[in-house]
């Protein structure tokens, strides 16, 4: 008996295809949190391991060393990877909340969305939901004008509003913009906004509102692609270690003492005819500051559309560091974001650029 191509069943390619592509596993949340705390437990171990390995300076492990941090990197951006999940899941209802708004309130807005299949973590996901509602309401209800007014002031009466939502290197920048007034600082009430600026610092983001009177409204907001690892600078502030996220740095420089000169009663140095205020994180945290020193080690941070210049006693590195809530009891601290276990065990705290600054 010949065997021939015939002898077997066929199956048509494009539809064997098309059957692994929509194979899928229904895991539950529990289980996929649980397997993000054992990778954070993991790129602990990975930086234990490669702490005490250099203290011995064995060179023979060092190409196995890497081989276990490239297989961690790899096995960290599966797990992301997972948890990923479209921001469409929150942005599918602003349509109808933009088109019920403006029947509502005699103006005519035509709501345009881009990237909605832009994906972050689910954390994430599950609290910018609010604070997004809360801004585009803010867009149609303070900035865009009604149909009336756009037609004086020789406007089209029909208003525009954008959303869009795009990755930026290891964060998710969403973009809001209105064709109205263009003067939100003014016009959107200062208790709201401070509402959503809390939620997004509380998710380790950035918040930028900017106008354009007469023209147009941008908000700005910039995450991160996850809450439970971060890219931070290690800093040193006696013998205290903070982390600083990486996303709100601008610069680090060594100065000398004397570029620091005042201005208003307040310490401020200039870089690049930039007038930057400093910040002495060891009288942030009650301190003692030795100001005899020669040289200061600055760390440039961005705070919305402001610059301030956090002085440490030491600048230790980058370092992904695995985040953990500082419970109950410090809800009151508003300084801190959370705490960052350390390669070694030792612990070092997230600041909080947003609620440092506010104090000055």
């Amino acid at each position: 008996m010949s065997i021939s191509p015939e002898t077997f069943p066929q199956t048509d390619a494009k539809e064997s295809l098309a059957k692994t592509e929509q194979q899928s596993l229904r895991v539950e949340i529990e289980k996929m949190d649980t397997l993000m705390n054992l990778m954070a437990e993991l790129v602990i171990s990975r930086s234990q391991i490669s702490g005490v390995l250099k203290k011995l300076s064995i060179k023979e492990v060092d190409e196995s060393l890497s081989q276990l941090s490239r297989i961690t990197l790899d096995l960290q951006n599966i797990v992301m990877k997972i948890r990923m999940v479209p921001i469409e899941t929150v942005s599918q209802k602003f349509p109808r909340l933009i088109r019920d708004f403006g029947r509502q309130n005699d103006k005519d807005i035509k709501f345009v969305m881009k990237g909605q299949d832009t994906e972050l973590d689910r954390t994430v996901i599950d609290q910018i939901g609010v604070p997004l509602t809360e801004l585009l309401k803010l867009c149609a209800t303070y900035d865009i004008e009604p149909k009336s007014e756009r037609m004086r002031n020789g406007k089209p009466t029909v208003a525009n509003l954008f959303f869009s939502a795009y990755h930026e290197g290891n964060h998710v920048k969403l973009e809001i913009v209105s064709d109205g007034y263009g003067n939100p600082e003014d016009l959107f009430p200062a208790e709201e906004t401070e509402k959503v600026r809390k939620a997004i610092d509380n998710l380790n983001g950035k918040f930028l509102l900017a106008g354009e009177p007469g023209k147009m409204t941008k908000i700005t907001i910039l995450l991160p692609l996850t809450l439970a690892i971060m890219q931070s600078l290690l800093v040193k502030v006696l013998n205290n270690l903070y982390a600083i996220p990486i996303a709100s740095i601008d610069s680090t420089l060594s100065l000398p003492i004397t570029e620091i000169q005042t201005v208003q009663s307040r310490d401020v140095i200039v870089i690049r005819g930039e007038i930057i205020p400093v910040v002495w994180l060891s009288d942030v945290f009650g301190f003692y500051s030795d100001t005899q020193k020669d040289n200061i080690q600055v760390v440039i941070v961005i705070d919305g559309s402001k610059k301030y210049g956090f002085v440490v006693d030491g600048l230790l590195g980058q370092e992904d560091v695995v985040i953990k809530s500082l419970g109950k009891l410090f809800n009151d601290v508003r300084e801190f974001s959370g705490g960052a276990i350390l390669g070694d065990g030792s612990i070092a705290m997230i600041l909080e650029i947003s609620a440092i600054v506010r104090h000055l």
